[in-house]
């Protein structure tokens, strides 16, 4: 397969002239206790998160729906699965070895016991998907650490491949992606290529949000400028235009604009300045007809739901005003890709995916 890129590039930007309006993206990284399972034990104090989100979603998306907003949620494979017994049919052979052994869910998914609720959950899948505007993307099968030692590309594209697998007892086929723990590992952005994925959650361009190993982003310095930044405006508000969406390989990355951090009683006399961050990200992006994308995890908001919920609500009640004065519009990540249409670089490409 071949193609001049670069013409290619122009044709899709010349097609898009700046689309005459903004939008805001909103990306959830579903992953119960998947994403922490190398950090707590089952049974510790996170289960609370966990058991909270699963009574939040609903609500979540009752919101979403009564407000017009669009999310993707990006989901961990496992839990597709109905049970331990019911994921291991979906298990890869080929499987990473990660230096850390705790990283690997395929290590740890046998000690699970009793706690089921914590990992797996198809019927909140089936939810998701059954609502309007909700994209069900994915987080990887495994919450694989694409920049962990021990792993290589192969492994990740048995992973990703176990993860569609899956998701094809639903009739859903998987179209956005979000990297675990934001280890965007730009040498496998091929492989997405190659399994249909027209897109990906890239990081916010900023050095405190920079992908890296777990062991790097957990440096006390980009973890204070992180949090620094949730209520103070230190990196901007990272909006993009329409044209920076598409990258060479075909694919797009509809970048990160923002982390929502879930509500603190520790911080709630600065809790205004966190939301006001947010907002005005989105007042950038409306009038200036440019993206803005927020995300967080489902479970951030499984402790106080009402005020988490709260949050959402104000952002729901900014979005209809920017739509009502600047047409801003809520669009899932495959939505974005859609509009940019890199399908079209697919049958005429000019580098080899091997």
């Amino acid at each position: 397969m071949s193609l001049d890129i670069g013409a290619t590039e122009r044709k899709v930007q010349n097609s898009l002239q700046h689309a005459d309006y903004g939008a805001l993206v909103i990306s959830l990284d579903f992953e119960l206790y998947w994403g922490v399972a190398d950090l707590h034990a089952p049974g510790s104090s996170y289960s609370a998160n966990v058991l909270g989100a699963r009574k939040l979603i609903p609500r979540l998306l009752a919101l979403f729906e009564q407000a017009g907003l669009s999310a993707t949620w990006c989901t961990v494979g496992l839990l597709f699965a109905d049970n331990l017994v019911d994921a291991q049919r979906y298990f890869p052979e080929k499987r990473p070895r990660y230096a850390k052994r705790e990283l690997s869910a395929y290590a740890t998914a046998g000690t699970t016991g009793s706690h089921e609720r914590l990992y797996y959950a198809p019927e909140l899948v089936r939810c998701i998907a059954s609502r309007p505007k909700q994209e069900v993307g994915t987080h990887t099968f495994s919450h694989y650490y694409c920049l962990e030692p021990g792993q290589d590309i192969q492994d990740f594209e048995a992973d990703l491949i176990a993860a569609k697998r899956i998701a094809e007892k639903f009739n859903l086929s998987l179209r956005s992606m979000v990297f675990p723990r934001n280890q965007v590992n730009p040498s496998y952005l091929r492989v997405l290529v190659r399994h249909g994925v027209l897109c990906y959650r890239g990081t916010e361009l900023s050095w405190m949000n920079s992908a890296a190993p777990r062991s790097e982003q957990r440096h006390w310095i980009k973890r204070a400028g992180r949090f620094a930044d949730a209520y103070v405006n230190l990196s901007g508000h990272n909006t993009y235009s329409w044209d920076e969406v598409l990258d060479r390989n075909g694919l797009c990355n509809v970048r990160a604009s923002r982390y929502l951090r879930p509500y603190s009683s520790v911080m709630r006399a600065f809790d205004k300045l966190r939301v006001q961050r947010v907002l005005e990200g989105m007042e950038e992006a409306a009038r200036a007809h440019r993206i803005f994308h927020l995300w967080w995890h489902p479970e951030d908001m499984g402790r106080n739901p009402e005020e988490n919920l709260d949050v959402v609500r104000a952002i729901a009640s900014r979005f209809g005003h920017l739509r009502n004065v600047y047409g801003m519009q809520a669009l899932s990540m495959r939505d974005i890709a859609h509009l940019v249409s890199p399908t079209r670089l697919h049958p005429t490409a000019t580098t080899s995916l091997a």
